[in-house]
């Protein structure tokens, strides 16, 4: 990633050991790298590297230790990773156009699941993506900062990849854990180490790569 990107703004507090899901992709090795530009190098990345170019993200990239994903949750639930005070869960199928909703619900929704309870069973800060798909069409509007539930309920994703993150939502306001975590809803992103994610890349870079071409 570039070193010309600005560095954020160095918060209050930086987190003494934090955990990043999804850390080799796009928004997880940004992530990384910002953390890394903080100073912030006891971190453990979690991804699946499959056999897209994504690896190459974590090669700039300081951390302690990686595991795939599929590896975490048995390790860090008998504590053997050790103690985090944050967690950054990037890691989940993106793809708006995966069509097996079983294999979502598992992988979007029952992951999370796992993962807030363990990070707030531990006090551990967890900060996890939603997406905008969950919206829908935005008939119902695009905020439900105020009253989540009641919002949350009116919303009405479009694809099953929306819906899965929308179920996670749902769950953590029903539990009413949402004031103890946050969800962020991630728009149309783009920058640097996306190339990998082949049709599921931004339109910039689409049209960037066609027009250079």
């Amino acid at each position: 990633m570039s070193t010309a990107l600005p560095l954020p703004a160095i918060p209050p507090r930086l987190p003494s050991r934090v955990l990043v899901t999804g850390g080799a992709g796009f928004i997880g090795s940004a992530l990384v790298w910002a953390l890394n530009g903080l100073g912030v190098e006891r971190i453990v990345v979690t991804d699946r590297l499959g056999q897209d170019e994504k690896w190459r993200n974590l090669v700039p990239l300081r951390f302690e230790d990686y595991l795939e994903a599929d590896d975490l949750m048995a390790p860090l639930e008998r504590g053997a990773l050790g103690r985090f005070d944050l967690v950054l869960h990037l890691g989940a199928c993106s793809a708006t156009t995966e069509r097996d909703a079983s294999f979502l619900a598992k992988n979007n929704f029952e992951y999370t699941k796992q993962l807030a309870h363990w990070a707030l069973g531990h006090e551990v800060r967890f900060v996890y993506a939603s997406s905008a798909a969950t919206y829908g069409d935005g008939a119902q509007g695009m905020d439900d900062a105020h009253d989540e539930t009641a919002a949350l309920t009116r919303l009405r994703p479009l694809n099953a990849y929306g819906y899965s993150k929308h179920l996670f939502d749902q769950y953590a306001a029903a539990m009413g854990v949402l004031p103890n975590v946050v969800g962020l809803k991630y728009f149309n992103v783009y920058g640097p180490n996306e190339a990998h994610k082949g049709d599921m890349r931004s339109l910039v870079h689409k049209a960037y790569g066609q027009i250079e071409a």
